[in-house]
């Protein structure tokens, strides 16, 4: 159920007492209603608004708007709620149900002059006689100052899509997500002819060192058993490129036997004291 309609059968049920009566905040008595006549003559709504009472940001003015209650927000209310119920609900729930006056006369611009001494960011006072036709909401806000460069990041009165009868935003379609970026191609391995030193460690053969040396000095007593995996990170090429393969005897080494200062790759789960290649 909508709210407003909530709010109206709660004034209808327990009537109107004990309600503020600073809620509509009424400037002055209301003039009497003028007779029926030709429209008023449209008159430019005052920009310039002196700066008496509460400073506004850089290139801003001061400015008051009229605002009226929308008649799309009574369309649903029953025959039998009075003005004075409406009136009073609409205005608890401002800017719910109210849109600007297209429109503003001549006696609304006197009454928005009439605020320049007590204008204060922000404030809402409602004015003018108790109809859903007839009732405003004055509006004390800021507006671009002529001919000013606007700040950077100027903040909207509403967001966009901001609908004043049901107070949100309108149904818009979902932009479409923005395409992901391309990954960019994945680097060829290394040729074989070509070793990649950037990614092994690499130690140097020292005198009268064979591959169960080697993986001792590297890795203490665990190397007696890890050396075939020294020997598997250097076949086909070991770190200077030359060819290697299993020597062809039942001893397990490597071929052509290793010389010192050949350079061999150090398996990359080795974890090695660098001190020690």
């Amino acid at each position: 159920m909508d709210p407003l309609l909530i709010l109206l059968g709660a004034k209808l049920l327990f009537g109107n007492k004990g309600a503020s009566s600073s809620s509509s905040s009424p400037i002055g008595p209301s003039p009497a209603p003028s007779p029926v006549g030709p429209a008023p003559v449209p008159v430019p709504f005052p920009n310039q608004i002196p700066d008496n009472v509460q400073p506004v940001a850089p290139h801003m003015l001061k400015a008051i708007e009229v605002w009226m209650i929308d008649p799309r927000s009574t369309l649903q209310l029953p025959a039998v709620v009075g003005d004075d119920v409406v009136v009073d609900t609409l205005q608890s729930t401002f800017p719910r149900g109210w849109r600007p006056v297209p429109q503003v006369t001549a006696n609304e611009i006197t009454r928005a002059k009439a605020l320049l001494g007590v204008w204060v960011k922000g404030r809402v006072l409602f004015d003018g006689p108790k109809t859903t036709a007839d009732r405003r909401a004055f509006v004390m806000t800021q507006h671009p100052a002529h001919g000013a460069t606007p700040s950077p990041t100027p903040a909207p009165v509403h967001p966009p899509g901001f609908d004043p009868i049901s107070h949100g935003p309108q149904n818009q379609t979902t932009p479409a997500p923005a395409p992901a970026p391309v990954p960019p191609a994945p680097e060829p391995p290394p040729a074989p002819d070509k070793p990649n030193l950037g990614t092994h460690k690499v130690t140097t053969v020292r005198r009268g060192e064979g591959l169960a040396n080697i993986a001792i000095r590297l890795l203490g007593p665990d190397g007696n058993h890890a050396w075939p995996e020294l020997r598997a990170d250097n076949i086909p090429k070991d770190a200077d490129g030359r060819t290697r393969r299993k020597a062809p005897d039942d001893k397990g080494g490597i071929s052509p036997m290793l010389q010192p200062g050949q350079r061999l790759f150090v398996p990359a789960n080795w974890d090695v004291d660098p001190t020690l290649l």
